[in-house]
Parts: structure tokens; C-alpha cells; sequence
């Protein structure tokens, strides 16, 4: 995946969007504590931050990055794969500012 497959699904998404007379309201995006960004960044995690109230970061593993969606003590809810950590932050960014319930581009869903 590269920027302009992102901005190309981007602008179709909110093209769908005006056209159909309806708009979803766009995702809620909260920037964590010091203290916790510090904790996440520590342990490896990239880019932690809350969407739509729950913890999303970006997350090492080994063959893929994800984007970690619903992270706690105890662990997360899913993940979405990628090939490259480029590739998983260009998506989580496209992500955080579109109206789509889960990000493009990801190889698997775990």
C-alpha cells in the first residue's frame, strides 16, 4: 500500500458519503497522558493514542506491525496486519481521519 492507494480510498470514502445524503460522524480522537504515552512508547508501542475511547498504537511483531485496537492490562481486542510499519502508520493516519469502521490495506485481522 502507498499514499496515493490511501488518499484514492480516502476521497472515494467521503465521495460515498455526500453522495449517499448521509455522514457518519468522524472517529473521536483523544491524545493520552504523558504518563501513559510514556508507559506504551517504553515498551515498544508507536504512535498510542485513544480513538473513539479505546487505546490504539502501533505494535512490533514478528513477520508484521499492527495497529492494536482496544489495548489494556490484560491485552487487546484485535489486531490489523501489516507488511511494514510504514504501511501501518499510513493506514492508522488514514484511518484516524476517515469514517470507516476498520482501516484499509491490512493483510489479516486477528
Amino acid at each position: 500500500m502507498n499514499v496515493s492507494t490511501v488518499s484514492i480510498h480516502a476521497t472515494k470514502s467521503a465521495s460515498n458519503a455526500k453522495s449517499s445524503g448521509f455522514r457518519k460522524s468522524m472517529k473521536k480522537l483523544e491524545k493520552l497522558d504523558e504518563e501513559h504515552a510514556k508507559f506504551y512508547t517504553d515498551m515498544g508501542y508507536g504512535m498510542p493514542i485513544k480513538l473513539d475511547g479505546e487505546l490504539v498504537a502501533l505494535g512490533p511483531f514478528l513477520f508484521t506491525t499492527g495497529i492494536i485496537v482496544g489495548m489494556d492490562e490484560s491485552g487487546y481486542k484485535h489486531r490489523f496486519c501489516y507488511s511494514t510499519q510504514d504501511d501501518a502508520m499510513i493506514a492508522l493516519l488514514a484511518w484516524i481521519g476517515s469514517n470507516d469502521e476498520e482501516p484499509i490495506g491490512y493483510i489479516t485481522k486477528k
